[in-house]
């Protein structure tokens, strides 16, 4: 029997190699001729706060050695219109990753590794009519929840890691600058769903190069979406989804691509082992992430105001990587407020709103 995987993004990829190793036959087809090309020429982060363990732990876990196309970024510039504050880890915060199909970046030497296990990649083709076994291809357009636009380009300035927040600037989200060996990102996001407009980004721009000093060259357009669904759109029990063609986004920051790794991961296990995966995705993925849902609706409303009291309270913890994951990790406030936060945050994402026959049907508390 031949797997078949739709879609060589990381979530694709990195499944089709974890099975493929098993001595299984893997066949994945990508609609386009090269991998990365969604990102391609983006600089990127991987978090590495939601588990206690170092996200490499959980890499070499799984036998996934991503070697130079991880950069591990232990600080972060935090600015709002007028001053920032330099976040300083012992412990990488996040990892920072090119996109696109060169070795060195993150589907590059995902396809790689993928090819060395004896996967069958084939670019530039698609399924069609034909059954697929593993659905990554990707956000689901009418699931949106974040938007991004800005620019990439090359640089001669150091590496670097700054975040924006501003209430006129930057609502219902954030702006970030990501610069990695000559290579960089700025970008503003949104988590309503509306789009980033021209005006928008310009000022974000203007607003992080007042704070970080950077010298840009060959800007190009970079624009994207990324999909979320509550519950996880998981897929059926003949086709499995993974990553954000799950709705398996990061709906606070917008960190996207470990959920995808993870979900991948798990998927791989659950068909090795014949497990269920859409419940093992949900229990261990925490679906749904009732503490991401909180944090989405109180970061929106205080951010803003308070973004030196959040850095001033992160450089007092002794461990910025530790209290992050605290921060993240769902408490008993959490379940306590969400039944009232879930409204306020669907209002403007009525797509995320999930009928309680839903969450019956998923054998999961309706709240």
């Amino acid at each position: 029997m031949t797997i078949r995987i739709a879609g060589a993004g990381p979530a694709g990829l990195c499944a089709g190699l974890l099975l493929a190793r098993q001595g299984l036959a893997v066949e994945l087809r990508e609609k386009r001729p090269l991998v990365g090309t969604r990102f391609a020429g983006a600089i990127h982060g991987i978090e590495n706060w939601s588990t206690r363990e170092p996200f490499t732990e959980r890499l070499a876990a799984w036998g996934v050695d991503l070697g130079a196309a991880l950069r591990a970024c232990h600080e972060l510039v935090l600015c709002d219109e007028t001053s920032q504050r330099l976040i300083r880890s012992t412990e990488p915060l996040f990892y920072l990753v090119r996109r696109g199909a060169e070795e060195t970046a993150l589907e590059g030497a995902l396809l790689r590794l993928a090819r060395d296990a004896s996967v069958d990649v084939r670019l530039g083709s698609t399924f069609g009519e034909e059954l697929v076994d593993l659905d990554a291809t990707g956000p689901v357009r009418e699931r949106r929840a974040c938007v991004e636009a800005g620019i990439h380009f090359d640089t001669r300035s150091p590496d670097v890691a700054a975040a924006l927040v501003s209430r006129r600037e930057t609502p219902a989200g954030y702006a970030y600058l990501l610069v990695r060996e000559g290579v960089g990102s700025l970008s503003a996001v949104r988590f309503d769903g509306r789009p980033v407009s021209s005006e928008q980004l310009a000022a974000c721009r203007r607003l992080l190069c007042r704070h970080v000093p950077l010298d840009i060259s060959a800007p190009r357009p970079g624009a994207g979406y990324g999909s979320f669904s509550l519950f996880g759109a998981l897929g059926r029990s003949d086709c499995w989804a993974l990553g954000e063609a799950a709705g398996l986004q990061d709906l606070l920051w917008g960190f996207g691509i470990r959920r995808a790794l993870e979900s991948a991961a798990l998927a791989a296990r659950c068909w090795i082992a014949g497990e269920d995966y859409p419940r093992a995705a949900r229990r261990e993925l925490a679906l749904p992430d009732r503490a991401m849902v909180v944090n989405r609706y109180v970061w929106d409303k205080t951010a803003a105001r308070g973004l030196r009291v959040y850095a001033h309270l992160l450089c007092r913890s002794g461990d910025v990587r530790a209290a992050l994951h605290r921060a993240t990790r769902e408490r008993a406030l959490h379940r306590m407020l969400y039944p009232w936060v879930l409204p306020r945050v669907t209002r403007g994402l009525p797509h995320l709103a999930v009928p309680a026959e839903a969450a019956v049907a998923a054998d999961l508390p309706v709240t």
